[in-house]
């Protein structure tokens, strides 16, 4: 028989003990395996509102930048054109230096003047062929993205203005009639060594090693460098800061291409907003999961949907093995009843930080966009690439994943003459709106857009064309940017 403080310990451990068993069950109802209920139940999950202030930025950028890198581009007569787009939201002029990198060839240089409050777009195709990476400075800060049109579809890479040593690829595929691509750049003269990790959804891992030498560019197929097959995660490291991009080609419509690209992701999160879902008979969303850690990550997917009393809410809880890739067709997650119908915007928190990506394919999957990773949540965003002259649509999402209601205000820059102007948005808590640009400044090929709002939010801008294509990006966060640098998978859509 116990006596004193031996029955004092055994009643305290029996509580605890019953009390373990009372909530093992409890989330054993909801369909979580144990070994995800002991995870839940050793490392709760960060609110929303924690999750969404936590460390984790993708590039580290914010407007302010002098330089910015871009480790793919190509210029093909009649077939592949490369454009970059400039904006200056400030009233004095900037002066840029265009260096362009030819595979294999001289370097070229080219100045420019970019006025205050004016947009400006300067075709590589011009200068150059075949394929090459390019850098910009400029004395002030200006934005800058980089748009790849070619057969039936196009892509819009943002530059990367701190070059990193770690980039996150969570999608990539092999095999199929898929063909992922690796881009790699220096933007220094020095050589560089890279270690790349391949990841995939049964928790198969596969090393490869590579060494760059000054003025070198990697470009190499995912195939070549991994023996994995299906869907593959990428983690890249290098011993000096680079640029990377990571390209999927496919079949695309009357027997052209389609594609989507992204520049990765350089940190890792436990908290990602995906502000728009489409998962109907036009487009098919799909998320990407990567854990590259040593811990399994748990999960909760928050869909967003509006319903008559405002926007509404529903979980989806999940288990990411340490050392692996998940995919989500969301969906399948709506025609089997896990999501709700109607979902148009989600929030990802996880017990451990992760990398995700989100991309969206039309319904004949002949055009995609993928990445829309920013960088923080931020009351101010900018743009460069813009167009709603025909044959182009151009949308902004706007997603307020705070507790308060926000308004939203833009700023357009044109090339030249009049720019357009529209009062702004109110947003709701947990909102998310799909603005088309068509409707109050129809028939511009010139659009740059800077956003302001009162409360943080995220913002990217899509583009479509008709008949196919589909390219999107993510905009550049103010240097004012709320609680630290994070990650965010802000828009996914596509031609109306």
């Amino acid at each position: 028989m116990l006596r004193g403080s031996e029955a004092a310990l055994a009643r305290g451990l029996g509580g605890l003990l019953a009390l373990a068993a009372v909530a093992t069950a409890v989330l054993s109802t909801l369909g979580l395996p144990l070994r995800q209920v002991l995870e839940l139940w050793r490392k709760p999950l960060p609110s929303p509102e924690q999750a969404l202030s936590a460390a984790g930025g993708p590039t580290g950028d914010a407007f302010g930048q002098l330089a910015w890198h871009f480790a793919y581009g190509v210029a093909e007569p009649n077939a592949k054109h490369t454009w970059f787009l400039l904006a200056n939201p400030d009233s004095s002029p900037a002066t840029a230096t265009l260096r362009l990198f030819p595979d294999g060839g001289t370097p070229i240089e080219k100045r420019l003047t970019v006025e205050g409050n004016r947009r400006l777009a300067v075709y590589a195709n011009s200068y150059l062929s075949g394929t090459f990476s390019a850098t910009i400075v400029a004395d002030r800060p200006i934005v800058a993205e980089e748009s790849v049109f070619f057969a039936n579809d196009a892509f819009t890479l943002p530059g990367v203005g701190a070059a990193a040593t770690t980039w996150y690829f969570p999608e990539g595929f092999v095999g199929g009639n898929y063909e992922t691509w690796l881009h790699v750049f220096i933007p220094s003269s020095q050589p560089a060594s890279l270690s790349f990790l391949f990841l995939d959804e049964r928790g198969n891992r596969a090393e490869k090693a590579a060494t760059l030498s000054p003025g070198q560019v990697l470009r190499a197929r995912l195939a070549e460098l991994c023996p994995l097959q299906g869907g593959v995660g990428t983690v890249l490291r290098a011993d000096r800061g680079v640029a990377a991009a990571r390209i999927t080609w496919f079949p695309g419509r009357d027997g052209g291409q389609g594609a989507h690209a992204t520049v990765g992701l350089a940190a890792l999160s436990q908290g990602w907003a995906v502000p728009y879902i489409a998962a109907d008979e036009a487009q098919d969303s799909w998320l990407l999961l990567l854990n590259p850690g040593e811990k399994e990550a748990t999960g909760e997917i928050t869909f967003f949907r509006m319903a008559e009393s405002g926007p509404a809410r529903s979980t989806l809880a999940f288990s990411l093995p340490a050392g692996a890739r998940r995919t989500i067709w969301v969906d399948k997650e709506i025609a089997e009843g896990r999501v709700p119908a109607g979902a148009r915007a989600a929030l990802i928190v996880t017990s451990e930080p992760i990398a995700a990506e989100c991309v969206l394919y039309d319904a004949p999957y002949r055009a995609g966009t993928a990445g829309l990773v920013a960088g923080a949540i931020a009351r101010r965003w900018y743009f460069a690439e813009g167009a709603t002259a025909a044959p182009y649509t151009m949308r902004i999402a706007l997603f307020n994943p705070g507790p308060r209601g926000t308004l939203v205000s833009p700023r357009f820059l044109v090339a030249s003459g009049q720019a357009p102007s529209y009062s702004g948005w109110a947003l709701l808590p947990g909102e998310v709106k799909v603005v088309t640009v068509d409707d109050f400044a129809e028939g511009r090929s010139d659009l740059a857009l800077s956003l302001e709002s009162d409360e943080p939010i995220v913002a990217a801008r899509v583009m479509s064309m008709a008949g196919s294509g589909l390219f999107a990006a993510v905009g550049l966060p103010g240097a004012e940017a709320v609680g630290e640098a994070r990650a965010y998978v802000p828009l996914v859509f596509g031609p109306a």
